[in-house]
């Protein structure tokens, strides 16, 4: 809650940009469909892109910024009820000016005080990033976002914009193939934090009430010790747990202690396998060369860790964030993540 609404003042009221990080299944997407409904009753329109549709990562850039002109059309003719028409027919040549005109018609036409565009899973459309299904990226990705920049300052901050992701090198690095990246500094980037023992706690105490489960006290540490304060992972055990226990009296809150996770080790594994196997492939898929440093700590080589750190402290720290790495450490935060990577080294 806290986040939501620093992410909608920094938006509307500093009229700024932001980026929001985390882990899979951390709660990004959630945070931003929050933020849009915070902002329903106000004359602000969301428009929310899932970057990992191929309509979007397949596409060139200047067909991107046309299909988002689209959107906010369609957008504001359904939510404000007013009708605005674009020019279309972006191209190469005219997309930068063409979206900047259609944008500022859209909040003209709609009595508007800010368009806010939301683009999830940004690693899709990011240079060096974007991999196999999505290389023209690595040409497409300045000229977009010079685009969607200079709308933004054009509008004094009427256009703004939200990318989410896991990896933030998008407003992390300062140049591509030697040219300045435009939202280099220009979008704040903010991290979603593993859960603490008391999140942890007011998390799982709050559904336990709903479903009939009290927990015990003990469990709370547990669960922030084993899951890294992931609040997915923490959710899938918790139900193994309440599929477990006896419900034929619902009038009486049932009694789960710690004891009870570690009699459904095998089972809370066993619904754990594939979140683990999509948190580690993510990894992959957009950290491989630090998906490689976490497997060379789960090998147990702690002298090439600290010399990593000398010149790459960096991406300990953000392991850290994330939640998979200790803070004040090199060890795993969750178990099943380093016994997964302790498998794969010895393979």
């Amino acid at each position: 809650s806290e986040l939501v609404q620093s992410l909608v003042n920094r938006s509307t009221v500093n009229r700024e940009n932001s980026g929001l990080f985390g882990l899979r299944k951390t709660g990004k997407t959630s945070v931003l469909r929050a933020i849009q409904r915070r902002l329903d009753s106000r004359t602000i329109l969301t428009e929310y892109i899932e970057c990992s549709n191929p309509g979007i990562h397949s596409a060139r850039w200047w067909q991107v910024l046309e299909n988002i002109a689209e959107r906010c059309v369609a957008t504001l003719q359904r939510d404000f009820k007013k009708l605005a028409r674009i020019r279309g027919g972006y191209s190469k040549a005219n997309a930068g000016t063409r979206f900047s005109s259609d944008m500022q018609e859209i909040i003209q036409i709609g009595s508007l005080d800010q368009i806010i565009i939301m683009l999830d899973e940004v690693e899709f459309i990011t240079h060096g990033l974007s991999g196999a299904l999505g290389e023209h990226w690595d040409n497409d990705f300045v000229p977009f976002w010079q685009s969607i920049r200079s709308t933004h300052q054009e509008t004094m901050g009427q256009l703004i914009f939200i990318v989410a992701g896991v990896n933030p090198t998008c407003v992390e690095v300062s140049h591509f193939n030697g040219i300045q990246n435009p939202i280099f500094q220009l979008t704040s980037p903010h991290y979603l934090l593993p859960f603490t023992s008391s999140q942890i706690r007011e998390m799982v105490r709050t559904i336990g009430r709903y479903t009939g489960i009290k927990f015990d006290e003990d469990v709370y540490q547990y669960l922030q010790e084993n899951y890294g304060g992931h609040p997915f992972l923490i959710r899938i055990a918790c139900s193994e747990v309440w599929k477990s226990i006896d419900r034929t009296s619902p009038e009486h809150l049932s009694i789960a202690g710690k004891n009870i996770f570690k009699r459904l080790n095998h089972e809370i594994r066993a619904r754990l396998a594939h979140p683990i196997k999509d948190i580690l492939l993510s990894l992959v898929w957009w950290y491989p060369e630090e998906y490689d440093l976490l497997r060379i700590i789960a090998s147990g080589d702690s002298d090439f860790v600290e010399q990593y750190k000398q010149n790459q402290l960096n991406s300990i720290f953000k392991f850290s964030q994330f939640g998979i790495l200790k803070s004040d450490n090199n060890e795993f935060a969750i178990a099943d993540i380093k016994i997964k990577f302790y498998f794969l080294w010895w393979r």
